[in-house]
């Protein structure tokens, strides 16, 4: 499945992104596969051409044994296009072929960000499944899900066309989830280590700004922050990790009903907001 994320700088796109891998890896129990880094969310870094296409197997018996993952990609085609600048056409349509078939038939779901839909080939856009257009607001985060494009939509095409009433998200908890001020660099060439890892959320250089700098609290306020995030949210330390991972007690290693969340559902109501 191929789905884009949409609108302009500030909207929350990235924001979006970070909620959908929280969503995917606690409620949905997937693997994470990420192009940028993630605070307290187990995931796999992909830095390279090589490990890209690797997680996306369009050999028949790879695909027969393959575990549904999600690769999260901030601005994905600006990335690619960066990369294969000078290169021939032909090697970068290999390429971004790869990516679509993989995520039409390798079980594997790739969210992408882009700040215009006109930056991207119009057969890229026919060939994505679903179109997420944030808008932030007051600190709620509200996601509307389109299955046709719409550029530079109003509000009211927002409610018309989308395929349900928008999630409702408070946004502030999953701005500790990752780094607004991170750049994605360049892709590269050879493979990652494909080592899925943890970072802890106390080392977000842009949380610690949040707390210490725009909020002046001290040091003692952000550890009871950060300890009130991850309890809410379940999310992982290393230590929390090591010792899930060991007993084999991650989301993805489980069935729904053991985790309690085959009656969670993502719709939430307004004095619910998560």
């Amino acid at each position: 499945m191929l789905v884009a994320i949409t609108g302009n700088l500030g909207k929350g796109k990235t924001l979006t992104l970070t909620y959908l891998a929280w969503n995917n890896f606690f409620i949905r129990r997937k693997k994470i596969y990420a192009n940028y880094d993630l605070y307290g969310i187990p995931f796999t870094k992909i830095t390279t051409i090589g490990s890209l296409e690797q997680i996306m197997p369009l050999e028949e018996e790879d695909v027969l044994t393959k575990q549904e993952i999600v690769f999260l990609g901030d601005e994905l085609w600006r990335w690619i296009s960066a990369r294969t600048i000078g290169k021939g056409s032909k090697e970068r349509k290999d390429l971004i072929d790869r990516i679509l078939l993989g995520s039409r038939k390798a079980f594997v779901t790739v969210i992408y960000t882009v700040q215009n839909l006109q930056q991207i080939d119009v057969w890229i856009r026919k060939t994505t499944d679903l179109f997420v257009y944030p808008v932030l607001y007051n600190n709620i985060l509200n996601i509307y899900f389109l299955s046709n494009p719409v550029g530079n939509p109003t509000l009211e095409q927002l409610y018309k066309y989308s395929t349900d009433k928008p999630l409702k998200i408070k946004a502030e908890p999953f701005y500790a989830m990752f780094n607004t001020y991170q750049r994605i660099p360049m892709i590269g060439d050879g493979f990652d280590d494909m080592k899925e890892r943890v970072i802890n959320i106390r080392k977000n250089p842009a949380l610690q700004r949040y707390i210490l700098i725009d909020l002046r609290k001290d040091w003692d306020y952000f550890e009871k922050y950060c300890e009130k995030i991850e309890k809410t949210f379940w999310l992982y330390n290393e230590e929390t990790y090591e010792k899930d991972f060991k007993e084999g007690k991650l989301p993805y290693q489980q069935e729904a009903r053991e985790l309690g969340l085959d009656q969670w559902y993502l719709r939430i109501d307004k004095n619910e907001l998560v």
